[in-house]
Order: C-alpha cells, then structure tokens, then sequence
C-alpha cells in the first residue's frame, strides 16, 4: 500500500516538475543564477518530498554534497534562530531510517541527477545543498 502511494506520489512530482518548466519556458534557471540545481517541493500525507530538478551541468558523485536541513523558530526578544536537524554529506541520508532521508532513484546510481533522486523529510524543512563549499541548490530561490 505504502509503495502504491510513494508511486503516486513520485509521478506526481514529475508531473508538476515538467508542468512548471512549461509555463516557465524551459529547463534552464534565468543565466544570473548561481544555483546548480532547483528542488521542486511536494506537501503529501506521506511526509514531506524534495526533488531535484533541473541539474546544470552532469551528474555528481553523492559524497561532493553536504546538506543541511534546518527550521527557523521565534526567540523572544530576537530575531529568528535556525535550527539545524541533520548537517552532513550526502551519502549519510542514503536509505536513511528516521526523519530525513534521501533515496538515489535517479538514472544514474551513486550521483545527484534530476531524474528521480529526491530528499523526504516528515515535517517541512529548509534545505541547502553544498558542493566544494558553495551553496548549488535547495528550497531556496535565486535572488
């Protein structure tokens, strides 16, 4: 049952990835962009899915990424605070068991592509993706 929905799921996903890029105009981020890939997020009853898209360039070894999956919360008397719930490479989140993990679905195992690989996490979260100490991607936009 469990696999039927993560199935929905993922083609959902896909759907709307391919559906965005549409009426966007296409598959490459605007040329100021330093990002190196987008993730596109999806709200279900299954948790919380984070998948690439739109990689520039080919796919990477998965131990180049290190991630960090953080929340804000209010301080009384300060500005907001990031929490930080997992920081750390990549291949740690591999199959990972608890509230964040990460599944190398794509086309090509043991590397970052944007045919299938995707992040899950129980409780929305912020992600940043860092490849050779530069932030490339996560739910974090252009400016």
């Amino acid at each position: 049952m469990h696999l039927v929905g993560l199935t929905v799921v993922l083609v959902a996903a896909v759907s709307l990835s391919a559906a965005y890029l549409l009426l966007a105009g296409g598959t490459t981020p605007p040329p100021t962009c330093p990002l190196e890939l987008r993730i596109v997020e999806l709200n279900t009853s299954y948790g919380w899915f984070y998948v690439v898209t739109d990689l520039q360039g080919e796919p990477r070894s998965l131990p180049e990424y290190t991630v960090t999956f953080f929340h804000w919360v209010n301080v009384p008397g300060a500005d907001q605070t990031r929490v930080v719930d997992y920081q750390g490479p990549l291949p740690g989140l591999v199959g990972a068991a608890g509230n964040i993990s990460f599944q190398d679905r794509g086309g090509v195992a043991g590397q970052l592509d944007a045919t299938g690989d995707y992040f899950w996490t129980a409780t929305s979260h912020n992600l940043e993706i860092v490849r050779a100490g530069r932030i490339v991607g996560g739910t974090l936009g252009c400016a």
